[in-house]
């Protein structure tokens, strides 16, 4: 459970690194991916017609991924103290929302056929979101959609069991 004083913090962190006003500041909660004791938010300004949200995530020990742990390792951090018996689809849209090397929507089976439609007209074939977990990490393969630029990517990520995690995206 957050606490006001780390809805306080995020609030400000993410109005200093946006260029926000704080008291304009919408956070809000991302229960569906709450799990494992994490819990996630995205903060929106209310007083802006578009901007792009900030992302961040709430660890079990009470560090705020996002602030205080950012980008690959915001992500391998959440991986590792949450994502122990989560699904492929979950690791996707973590890896996809913190890492610094991607972006765009995660491709599943039941969502966003568009992108769907455009990783096949670029020769790929599509598959949702595969991870495979072993005794040295695990490996992830999933496909993202950035509408901006209208281009999909595939995507490999691997988590070794010490906690290390590598992202590659390629664009199709």
């Amino acid at each position: 459970m957050m606490t006001e004083a780390t809805r306080e913090r995020i609030v400000a962190v993410a109005a200093k690194d946006q260029h926000w006003n704080a008291a304009t500041v919408k956070l809000v909660p991302k229960a569906e991916l709450d799990r494992a004791g994490c819990s996630f938010y995205t903060a929106v300004p209310q007083d802006r017609a578009v901007s792009a949200p900030g992302y961040f995530g709430l660890l079990p020990d009470g560090r705020v991924v996002g602030i205080d742990v950012r980008g690959d390792d915001a992500a391998a951090a959440l991986l590792t103290a949450c994502g122990r018996d989560a699904p492929a689809d979950w690791w996707a849209t973590v890896i996809a929302r913190f890492s610094d090397s991607i972006g765009g929507s995660v491709l599943t089976a039941d969502g966003n056929p568009f992108g769907i439609r455009k990783v096949r007209e670029r020769g790929a074939t599509f598959v949702p979101p595969t991870l495979n977990r072993s005794a040295a990490g695990a490996e992830l393969s999933f496909f993202v959609y950035d509408a901006e630029l209208q281009v999909p990517h595939q995507v490999r990520a691997l988590l070794t069991a010490d906690g290390k995690l590598r992202v590659d995206s390629k664009v199709l």
